[in-house]
């Protein structure tokens, strides 16, 4: 298993249909210069099940990819809700990615959070993208 194909995967998906127009896209620990609005990836790793016996079998690896979006206080969720669904035709319910070496990643149904004051000067709204893949 190489989790760098996976989350490259994913991330060339979001950077390639981001719309950067309206804010920029970072993922954690990209420097960046950002200022509001903009939209924060984090991988959020969950589990990993032996699915077959043996050394060589496949495993199942189940991960969140969690999308923030940050944008000014006080002046509504439109632009926060419009950012949010744009992340939600990128990562729909059942959408495959395919790696560099022919792992399909399978994306389940999206599950939106309540956002608040992200206590920086921020209102903050999250999407959580679940996400598995079967390797060998």
């Amino acid at each position: 298993m190489n989790l760098l194909d996976i989350y490259s995967a994913i991330q060339s998906r979001a950077f390639n249909e981001w719309d950067t127009a309206v804010a920029p896209l970072i993922f954690d620990n990209q420097k960046s210069e950002v200022t509001l609005p903009f939209a924060r990836a984090t991988f959020i790793p969950v589990n990993a099940e032996q699915i077959e016996l043996g050394t060589n079998g496949k495993d199942r690896i189940d991960n969140i990819l969690t999308i923030d979006v940050f944008t000014a206080i006080g002046i509504g969720i439109g632009i926060g809700t419009e950012l949010l669904n744009q992340a939600l035709l990128i990562f729909p319910r059942n959408q495959k990615i395919t790696t560099v070496d022919g792992k399909v990643i399978t994306f389940s149904t999206p599950n939106p959070r309540q956002g608040g004051d992200d206590g920086r000067g921020a209102y903050r709204q999250t999407v959580d993208f679940p996400w598995f893949v079967y390797t060998l």
